[in-house]
């Protein structure tokens, strides 16, 4: 079963592009993006979960962010209103979707 949030589609779809690009995601579950990360190269950049104060600087510094919906729909992402707080174009929202 599909975890909440799950990147994968979008990640298979960046598998089909060439672009030069680099996707960075931040995740607990490594396992999940593991494969991506060998196929995608330097263009993949996973990283841990850090502290809100330091994240919001490093969204402060980010050209967009994607936000994975919850299929839930029950909350939002917390994120979306960080990436307000450091003024940044508006999140680009990503619904499960098949590629």
């Amino acid at each position: 079963m599909p975890e909440s949030r799950d990147p994968r589609d979008f990640l298979n779809f960046l598998c089909q592009l060439e672009l030069d690009f680099k996707f960075i995601i931040y995740t607990k579950n490594y396992s999940l993006v593991e494969p991506y990360q060998k196929m995608l190269g330097k263009k993949l950049e996973v990283r841990c979960y850090i502290p809100r104060n330091e994240l919001l600087d490093v969204l402060g510094k980010m050209d967009f962010l994607i936000d994975f919906e919850d299929e839930s729909k029950v909350q939002k992402s917390s994120k979306l209103i960080d990436y307000a707080l450091v003024r940044r174009p508006s999140p680009i929202g990503m619904k499960p979707f098949k590629v």
